[in-house]
């Protein structure tokens, strides 16, 4: 079933700004309600806390209040446009159980382990030129393991996310926080395809079969927007060009061209 976009789409966009910014709002109303609530009871409080009908049970009620407030997930920010000269990203969908088939399992062990479930991965966010070669491995700051601990869930392994930043992260002017909020925005702004979740038996699809699943599970994208890649008969990954705002779907023509031209590829399962 085709899933229903998100409201306040932002043409061609893939409506990740005014989900956050819509989020962010909720939050603040959230925190600013419940400190006036706090603020006022405890007024309250100190004119009776010597009431042994009340008392113990405004501390309880409040301690409860406050933990509630202190816990609650902070409102996220947009993140941070990218500041060096490109002209929009590429973000890559490994089809994981292709990369582990394809000689992946030696590199990644862990990530192609029976039982680890892998199916669509973030490989990269890649800064991308229309013409001209594209940018990579563009200065020597590496991500710290605070960062890696941030980006945690969104690459395979730490390896990767860490060899991803210093090749195409260091490319965009973004330090890796950054980065790796964007990709974060990024990959949550994308739906996968309901027929390629939780793959469980080999199959055949046409590549465009699949490059069609992506634009039906995605409202606005379109066919120059995105290129699937094949390798050796099997599905290795999928495209998805992002303006360098975030705000929406890129036209790549040069990356759309290059999808696989097999009438059909293996679709291997999930491990």
């Amino acid at each position: 079933m085709k899933k229903a976009p998100i409201p306040k789409t932002i043409p061609n966009g893939i409506s990740i700004r005014s989900h956050t910014i819509s989020l962010a709002s909720d939050w603040l109303t959230h925190y600013q309600c419940t400190l006036n609530l706090l603020r006022f009871n405890a007024k309250s409080y100190f004119s009776t806390r010597y009431s042994a009908r009340f008392g113990l049970t405004w501390v309880m009620h409040k301690s409860f209040l406050l933990l509630a407030l202190l816990t609650a997930p902070a409102a996220r920010a947009d993140p941070r446009m990218a500041t060096a000269p490109f002209d929009y990203y590429v973000m890559t969908l490994s089809w994981s159980p292709g990369f582990c088939d394809l000689g992946g399992a030696e590199k990644s062990p862990r990530q192609c382990a029976m039982g680890a479930g892998y199916g669509f991965v973030v490989h990269g966010l890649w800064p991308n030129n229309r013409f001209g070669a594209n940018p990579e491995d563009c200065g020597a700051r590496e991500a710290s393991p605070d960062d890696l601990a941030a980006a945690q869930g969104l690459y395979p392994t730490d390896g990767l996310a860490a060899y991803e930043y210093r090749k195409h992260g260091t490319c965009t002017g973004l330090d890796p926080a950054d980065y790796f909020a964007a990709v974060r925005a990024v990959r949550d702004g994308l739906h996968i395809p309901p027929a390629l979740v939780g793959v469980r038996a080999w199959r055949h699809m046409a590549p465009e079969d699949v490059r069609q699943a992506f634009i039906d599970a995605n409202a606005n994208m379109r066919g120059d927007n995105i290129a699937v890649t094949c390798a050796e008969g099997q599905l290795v990954d999928a495209r998805v060009c992002i303006s360098k705002n975030l705000r929406a779907f890129a036209t790549c023509p040069q990356v759309a061209k290059n999808s696989c031209r097999r009438d059909s590829v293996l679709v291997a399962p999930v491990r």
